[in-house]
């Protein structure tokens, strides 16, 4: 169809930011090691396991966009909730994209107005020509 595109953004960046977080609190729970070394293995388990769930559920969280005109549907792929943006304008999408994004055809959308913002969204170039044909300015 013509008046349709539809495209996928990625959890990679959440991933890498919960992989830094657990750096730094693995390295903090090395105060342990001036209590116990019990304490320190009780404080690097505790992280672990939270480490573990927490990169068992942000790695399924990505959304998908799918246009339909100039209505935006996009959905939480983790849990299939639902949200429409209708009454979007071309103004409302801003792009930032790095040197490795540009290769990758890929960027960061925010939607202005709302708290939407996704990373490593794909296609990007090809989205954005849709967005140029379809909305108004």
């Amino acid at each position: 169809m013509e008046n349709q595109f539809q495209t996928v953004s990625s959890p990679a960046r959440n991933v890498k930011t919960l992989i830094f977080t657990w750096i730094i609190l693995a390295v903090m729970a090395l105060w342990g090691l001036t209590v116990s070394v019990m304490t320190f293995i009780y404080f690097e388990a505790i992280i672990l396991i939270f480490w573990i769930i927490m990169l068992f559920v942000i790695s399924k969280v990505k959304w998908t966009l799918a246009f339909e005109g100039t209505t935006l549907t996009i959905t939480n792929m983790a849990n299939r909730r639902q949200f429409y943006f209708d009454d979007l304008k071309r103004s409302d999408f801003v792009f930032t994209q790095n040197k490795s994004q540009k290769s990758k055809n890929c960027a960061h959308l925010k939607i202005i107005g709302s708290s939407a913002v996704f990373n490593d969204v794909q296609n990007i170039e090809e989205m954005k020509a849709y967005i140029d044909r379809n909305f108004s300015e």
